[in-house]
């Protein structure tokens, strides 16, 4: 029996609130802890809380977690998603990214099938790492929730993903790139006072992202549920467009990009909400922490290691031999690879890291396009795989 009751909500929320409010400050200020991620932080201290019977493995704060927190976290990270500005602004990279998607579905069909017998809830994880690999974060905690996998498989796979991805950026650094100067005052950003206006956090600002985000998820679990009761499961072919129609998160996906993409102007004000949306990821990544077991995860987490490396070499297999085919720029594949595997904070941060100025912009909006598409594609595999 847990130490705090699961009926004992406040102090279970202080618990969890408490923890992600801990591991952003330890992002913030120390290296190590900034390496190794909040969200990794925020799920080793969830696990490790229960397995020494701190908090319990169920409790009705964390459905609430699971049914609002997540959800609504979607369109706050969404709200960048101007398709026409990615496809406008971000040129050959785009195509690149384009191509190593292709390279994360095909690895994961190929890594389903090693390891299907081998694997358990293999569906829904092939399904979370093709989202993961496209677009980020994000996408893992929303395909977990679409395809109801367990948090033990969760925790299990968010530690092989991290090992998987700290060999995946030593041989990212590792790719030579000729050397070319590179005027950064050229390259450099000018600030304007509109964007510093936009940039800026206020209440009218967040309560217009809260009400959209709500009306969006809102109006997206009343189509997923009339297309769910509509469309039977007969056979094959209506069961899968009964999932894919059915699950709320694709409209959700839906709905954030086309209002950023036709109300760009005002939608882009809303964007400076994205940490309110990463903070309820960091709640939801607590709350699947809470039922693993240290011995499951142990037990698992080499497997998935395997399995998701074959899904990067796939990704890097495309958008390298792909691009070089079309004599692609290798600084171009490299931080579009980046912006697949990683997602767009680590795309540009690596595009700075080098000096490769020109590709920060492009890094951002690909990666943001990642986050959307890496949905979609998710719940396809999910579904095909099913």
């Amino acid at each position: 029996m847990a130490l705090i009751d699961s009926e004992n909500t406040w102090f279970l929320l202080f618990v969890i609130i408490g923890t992600v409010a801990l591991a952003v400050w330890l992002e913030g200020r120390y290296r190590w802890a900034a390496r190794v991620s909040a969200l990794v932080i925020v799920l080793v201290m969830s696990v490790f809380f229960s397995n020494i019977h701190l908090i319990p493995e169920q409790a009705p704060v964390y459905d609430c977690v699971w049914d609002y927190f997540l959800p609504l976290s979607l369109p706050l990270l969404l709200f960048r998603s101007d398709i026409k500005k990615i496809c406008r602004e971000s040129g050959q990279m785009l195509i690149a990214f384009l191509i190593g998607a292709v390279g994360t579905v095909t690895g994961a069909f190929v890594s389903y099938f090693i390891f299907r017998n081998y694997i358990n809830e293999l569906p829904g994880l092939s399904a979370m790492m093709t989202g993961t690999y496209i677009g980020g974060s994000v996408n893992f905690a929303v395909l977990s929730s679409a395809f109801n996998v367990s948090g033990q498989t969760i925790s299990a796979a968010t530690i092989a993903d991290n090992l998987n991805m700290a060999i995946y950026f030593f041989v990212l650094l590792a790719i030579p790139v000729k050397a070319k100067n590179v005027n950064s005052e050229k390259d450099r950003n000018i600030v304007s006072e509109s964007e510093v206006e936009d940039n800026e956090f206020t209440l009218k600002k967040f309560a217009a992202g809260i009400a959209l985000s709500v009306t969006i998820v809102a109006f997206s679990g009343l189509i997923a549920n009339a297309f769910g009761h509509v469309i039977p499961s007969s056979n094959i072919l209506f069961s899968a467009l009964n999932s894919m129609l059915g699950n709320q998160y694709l409209w959700i996906t839906t709905f954030s990009v086309l209002i950023a993409t036709v109300f760009s102007k005002k939608v882009k004000k809303l964007a400076v909400l994205q940490p309110v949306g990463i903070f309820f990821i960091y709640c939801f990544m607590f709350v699947i922490g809470a039922p693993a077991s240290v011995e499951e995860i142990v037990r698992k987490s080499p497997l998935m290691l395997i399995f998701a490396m074959i899904i990067v070499a796939f990704n890097m297999l495309f958008t390298f031999v792909v691009g070089a085919l079309f004599s692609m720029d290798r600084k171009t594949l490299i931080i579009a690879s980046n912006a697949n595997i990683g997602g767009p904070t680590t795309a540009a941060s690596m595009a700075i890291a080098k000096g490769w100025n020109e590709l920060v912009g492009p890094a951002v909006l690909i990666g943001c396009l990642g986050y959307v598409i890496g949905n979609y594609l998710g719940i396809i595999v999910g579904n095909v795989l099913t």
